[in-house]
């Protein structure tokens, strides 16, 4: 009963990884931009769930994990395929198009190695990915710094995505996961509380 309580939390965290982006996707809707993200935040947003379901499949991880970080991949696709719908510039929608094929391109080659080595590619593709976790919410502090400004940045997007990292943090050490999973976890807990706080600095100027 103490397991499966621990496994229904992982469950709730990775529900809301997905259900997250979803305030994020309507604001960007209805301004008809993704300005109030930063383009490199997206980017990395989309590398991180790519090599993080390689993780979780070659590691067989949870359930939770391996049903939930690919359904998050794709509504993460969501706001990529906003970015590319709304820039007017062909020439950078051209670069992006091929930022993005480079990576699904080596996503790929991993997948390939990974079903010979699924161990060694697993555990590599869980460091990448805390990597890529720890900095991609970094371009988006600096954003919202240097503009002073939230505006076109949920609120929602920023609460729901933290209280998941929370509860994976929480759950991940009860459970003796992986330390990429725990680690992912502080990140996301302690990136949750500068957002909060840059809402609460830059929020009440709008």
């Amino acid at each position: 009963m103490y397991d499966l309580f621990w496994h229904g939390v992982l469950w709730l965290a990775h529900i809301l990884f997905v259900v997250c982006f979803i305030p994020q996707v309507f604001t960007n809707f209805n301004r008809r931009s993704t300005d109030g993200l930063s383009p490199v935040t997206i980017f990395i947003y989309f590398c991180g769930y790519l090599i993080e379901t390689l993780y979780v499949h070659f590691l067989q991880m949870p359930l939770a994990y391996r049903v939930m970080i690919p359904f998050g991949g794709m509504v993460a696709g969501t706001m990529v395929m906003q970015r590319f719908w709304y820039l007017k510039e062909e020439q950078l929608r051209y670069r992006l198009l091929l930022s993005y094929a480079a990576t699904i391109a080596v996503a790929f080659m991993l997948t390939v190695v990974g079903m010979n080595y699924p161990a060694f590619v697993g555990h590599i593709c869980g460091w990448v990915g805390m990597l890529l976790w720890t900095v991609y919410q970094l371009p988006q502090t600096i954003k919202v710094f240097r503009e002073k400004s939230v505006d076109g940045f949920n609120f929602g997007f920023v609460l729901l995505a933290g209280t998941g990292s929370l509860l994976e943090f929480i759950a991940s050490l009860v459970r003796g996961l992986p330390l990429q999973t725990v680690l992912n976890g502080v990140r996301g807990t302690a990136y949750m509380g500068v957002f909060l706080y840059q809402f609460y600095l830059y929020g009440k100027k709008q």
